[in-house]
């Protein structure tokens, strides 16, 4: 028989214990107390022996140094383009200075608009190119044979109901031609609730 491999035995060890809460926990102070004596000895040890104290420093600092680059990596991908937020540090500080420029623009959106546009010629940037480089969703239109389905299916007399009155008609303009035509007004023969 083949022999079984270790980390299976562990798992099953450390079902057995949880499977226990008394036990579980005993484990654990039992633990924490191993660990407190083993952190003690070391500091011991360090005190006695300079070249001790220093490798662990060396380590700590080395281990200090990976996790701040690990964490610029993940700030710089959180940043998709780090020319977004040009020479601020981070993205609080961009975030303010853009909020404080949002309390003076003007109310009005055409006017607002109108101050970033000359703002931009001013500083002189390309905002063509500037949008360009930024992803954008495709629009998602209806294409003509779809809403001509739609309005089949709406104007079909099993979904609605034409009004009897000849006066009971609304104009409504063609989107080809520009020119209007009455049509006769319907009434759905369902709620939006229930549906079809």
């Amino acid at each position: 028989m083949p022999p079984i491999d270790k980390k299976i035995l562990m798992r099953a060890y450390r079902d057995q214990l949880k499977a226990d809460k008394d036990k579980y926990q005993q484990h654990l102070s039992n633990e924490r107390q191993r660990d407190k004596e083993r952190r003690q000895l070391n500091k011991r040890k360090e005190k006695d022996d300079e070249k001790l104290l220093l490798e662990r420093r060396k380590r700590v600092l080395e281990r200090v140094r990976n996790h701040r680059n690990k964490l610029k990596l993940n700030s710089a991908a959180s940043i998709n383009d780090t020319s977004l937020i040009g020479s601020y540090k981070c993205r609080q500080s961009f975030g303010k200075a853009i909020n404080r420029l949002k309390k003076n623009l003007p109310n009005s959106p055409s006017k607002k608009s109108a101050v970033v546009k000359k703002l931009v010629l001013d500083i002189g940037m390309n905002l063509r190119e500037d949008l360009n480089k930024s992803v954008r969703l495709p629009h998602r239109v209806l294409s003509e044979e779809h809403k001509k389905c739609i309005r089949n299916f709406y104007c079909s007399d099993t979904i609605s109901r034409q009004a009897p009155g000849k006066q009971d008609v609304k104009s409504v303009k063609c989107e080809k031609t520009g020119k209007r035509a009455n049509m006769q007004k319907k009434a759905f023969n369902y709620d939006n609730k229930r549906g079809v």
